[in-house]
């Protein structure tokens, strides 16, 4: 009897252990899913999840910007594919709705706009909380042809071009049908036929298209319509195509529109022909709409958001979870400048609740200066509004800004009206033909009438008619907004034809260059390089003059720069200039020498530029020893004293593609913050660092750049104050990646992990023969202080 009730007993403890491990199954395989997730956080990052992020900060009473990514799940149709979000309840969704900002950066990065969007409560665990489900307009995911539409803002500024209809392979005269929702901030929109030439060049083939129509469609009111047929072909190359080049469509925020068209296909067809495809290409990345959340003040922190990928009988082909925990408090420099780029993207365009909470994020990521663009005005005749909100947001928001201005040579309007009625002074090209624009003649405004012929009084420089014009205006600018400081993207060609990557002399086939050889700058090109007599537009362009062409060119930028950085410091002598441009490194691979594309490309010879600008600037997309060649060049030019040498503050791109070392693939993306941290204390951006990659960030991809800023503000002042001194500290293993630095009473070592698991590092300081060993979790920065 006792052994038949041991054996009992044994069974029944058996059958209780297997039953609670059925019970714990899921619960074992969420944690073996999350482990696995850990140790190959790279790979699934890149291919499976849709969420960079393990865990996001949130601040009660703050909001949440969340962007999703679109991930390629195989045997998950396209017609069914949805993307479910389970969210808490304290997640409110917001009413702001960003435009354009998150479109495309036009390579690597697009918005895919739903099918289908929808929001509704649930109860889980006794809990309301909130589910969206998000099905993609996959048709646009494929390359083709499309029918575009240039969505403007309420003053006629283009926010973005975006697809509204993609055309793909062959077929007959048909119709074809979208209805779309015109988000907040689109007040209207020019109808185009369109073909980028990112992501991919390979789109070949003919379309036939009529009959475009837009109805209302709550309505079915015909309120637009164009019938006229019109012909595409597509020729591996940027195609537009305007439909409605004199007639803008007329939209409505929030309203719902139906676009329908007739439309016939021969043989277009590309690289990237199926959604399967192209979600599967490394060199793409498509996400949702970006997802803005107003957090409840008394948000009971941590939570999660819960997410799915189903078909659209529930089905679940993937699932997970991101964590979301209270924010901690991090540091913003305030010594080091950390910059974002707000020119080149479409955040002006924005409503301004949605450019107000791009700054809020801003600051709150760590950035302290915020780098608008100043708008192309026609300045001669134009009543101008002085006022820039995003500047004076960002003032009141405690933040610098530093405007970039479009060069007067990009600016058509504002040199439109002072050639028409002084079409003597337009540029010329080498053959005689004007510069489209038209644009000013460079030696006009800098030397006025001197080199005309005949001579006469008219002034140059700051009080050449034009220039001071431009001037005047800039330093109101300055004025009203509290501006910072000025720079320039300088890419003004300084050479009369593509020389680098060339073979021979070419220029006939050249395209026409933007560089002025009027009379009056070819002899002014005599007198600047001592020639005996006035030479030719020929003559410019051969060997023998080419490089003080070249050299002539690069010096009138530098004179130009001049008057600008004395306008500047007029109406705020606190202001900086700075010129963002080329480094010395473009070329090389095509034959050129160290700075000479730079020079011919861009007009920027930075060695003899030194003294001139207070701030030097070039992106990093790729490994490159910024201080050294920047110190070197300067330090080898006019400026011999390093107090008159320009602070070097470089810019880096949007983290999907912008690893220092290597590969630009997002599987890098955990390198982010050391390649912040690495470009300001090893490769030489000593003046701090500047981010242009604004195009769709949210919170989570937030994280490395938040991360590096407060790191850089604990140490910023033995950065700016202090020395390189990595000879006072050995490492024994030589592969580590260190930069160590002597402030006036600290001595700090950046140690860095670039690999995928913590490491152990040994590192010695050399005078006390002090060890220390550090673990340094993968793809992260720690500091010794010794």
């Amino acid at each position: 009897m006792k052994n038949i009730m041991k054996i009992t007993t044994g069974f029944l403890l058996v059958l209780i252990i297997l039953v609670l491990v059925w019970i714990s199954l899921p619960l074992l395989t969420g944690m073996l899913k999350a482990t696995d997730a850990k140790s190959s956080d790279k790979t699934m990052a890149m291919a499976f999840n849709p969420f960079h992020a393990k865990q996001i900060e949130v601040t009660p009473g703050g909001r949440l910007m969340l962007r999703p990514r679109i991930v390629y799940v195989e045997g998950l149709p396209d017609s069914e594919y949805t993307l479910v979000l389970d969210v808490p309840d304290f997640l409110l969704p917001s009413n702001r709705v960003i435009a354009g900002t998150d479109i495309s950066d036009y390579k690597h990065i697009m918005r895919i706009d739903p099918v289908q969007e929808s929001i509704r409560d649930i109860v889980a665990d006794g809990k309301i909380r909130k589910e969206i489900s998000y099905q993609p307009d996959f048709s646009i995911i494929c390359d083709g042809i499309d029918l575009s539409f240039g969505y403007k803002n309420k003053k006629g500024g283009i926010i973005d071009y975006f697809p509204i209809i993609r055309f793909l392979g062959t077929f007959d005269w048909k119709s074809y049908s979208k209805t779309i929702t015109v988000q907040a901030g689109v007040y209207s929109a020019d109808a185009l036929i369109l073909k980028w030439p990112f992501p991919a060049n390979t789109a070949s083939g003919t379309l036939s298209f009529r009959n475009l129509q837009v109805k209302e469609a709550d309505t079915g009111k015909i309120f637009y319509t164009c019938e006229k047929t019109v012909t595409a072909t597509a020729e591996h190359k940027k195609l537009a195509l305007w439909l409605t080049p004199d007639n803008e469509i007329p939209l409505v925020p929030g309203k719902q529109y139906i676009v329908s068209c007739e439309a016939k296909g021969d043989d277009i067809k590309s690289d990237h022909m199926t959604s399967s495809e192209t979600l599967k290409k490394d060199e793409l990345r498509f996400w949702t709409r970006t997802f803005i959340w107003d957090i409840a003040a008394k948000a009971n922190l941590p939570d999660q958001i819960n997410w799915r990928l189903t078909d659209k009988a529930g089905k679940i082909y993937r699932e997970g979870q991101v964590l979301l925990v209270k924010s901690m408090a991090y540091q913003r420099p305030k010594r080091l400048e950390t910059s974002v780029w707000i020119a080149e993207t479409q955040l002006p365009s924005e409503t301004m609740p949605v450019r107000e909470l791009f700054l809020e994020k801003f600051r709150e990521w760590g950035f302290n200066t915020t780098m608008p663009a100043l708008a192309d005005v026609d300045i001669a005749s134009a009543k101008i509004d002085y006022i820039m909100p995003i500047a004076q947001e960002s003032k009141r928001l405690g933040m610098k800004v530093r405007l970039y201005i479009s060069h007067y040579w990009y600016m058509a309007n504002a040199s439109a009206a002072y050639c028409k009625f002084h079409p003597e002074y337009a540029s010329v090209t080498w053959k005689g033909d004007q510069v489209p624009g038209p644009r000013v003649c460079f030696t006009h405004v800098l030397d006025g009438g001197k080199y005309d012929e005949p001579a006469n009084p008219v002034a140059g420089g700051d009080e050449n008619p034009w220039l001071k014009l431009y001037l005047d205006t800039l330093k109101e600018y300055v004025r009203v907004n509290k501006i910072d400081g000025i720079w320039i993207d300088h890419e003004i060609t300084a050479a009369p034809y593509p020389r680098i990557g060339q073979s021979g002399v070419n220029y006939d086939a050249s395209r026409p260059r933007q560089i002025c050889l009027c009379q009056r700058c070819r002899k002014a090109l005599k007198e600047f390089s001592g020639l005996d007599h006035v030479p030719t537009g020929e003559e410019c362009c051969g060997v023998d003059l080419f490089d003080k062409v070249v050299d002539f060119k690069c010096r009138q930028n530098i004179l130009l720069w001049q008057f600008l950085k004395k306008a500047i410091k007029q109406a705020n002598p606190a202001g900086t200039f700075g010129i963002y441009s080329g480094s010395l490194i473009d070329g090389l691979q095509q034959g050129g020498k160290p700075g000479q594309y730079c020079r011919e490309n861009y007009g920027v010879d930075w060695r003899k530029a030194a003294p001139t600008i207070d701030i030097a600037s070039i992106r990093i997309c790729g490994r490159y020893p910024a201080y050294t060649d920047f110190r070197d060049t300067f330090a080898a030019g006019p400026a011999t004293n390093s107090k008159a040498m320009p602070q070097i503050i470089h810019s880096v791109y949007t983290p999907f593609y912008s690893a220092q070392r290597g590969s630009v693939q997002d599987a890098l993306y955990p390198e982010f913050k050391n390649t912040i941290i690495l470009l300001v204390v090893k490769d030489g951006s000593v003046g701090g660092w500047s981010f242009t990659g604004v195009f769709g960030m949210d919170d989570q991809l937030a994280t490395p750049i938040r991360e590096a800023n407060d790191l850089l503000a604990k140490y910023e002042d033995v950065i700016t104050e202090g020395q390189r001194a990595d000879k006072e500290v050995e490492f024994p293993e030589k592969d580590v990646i260190n930069a160590t630095w002597r402030g006036k009473d600290r001595l700090v070592t950046f140690v860095f992990n670039t690999g995928d698991k913590s490491r152990k590092i040994e590192l010695v300081l050399k005078t006390k023969d002090r060890r220390v060993v550090l673990d340094v979790p993968a793809h992260d920065c720690l500091v010794q202080e010794w």
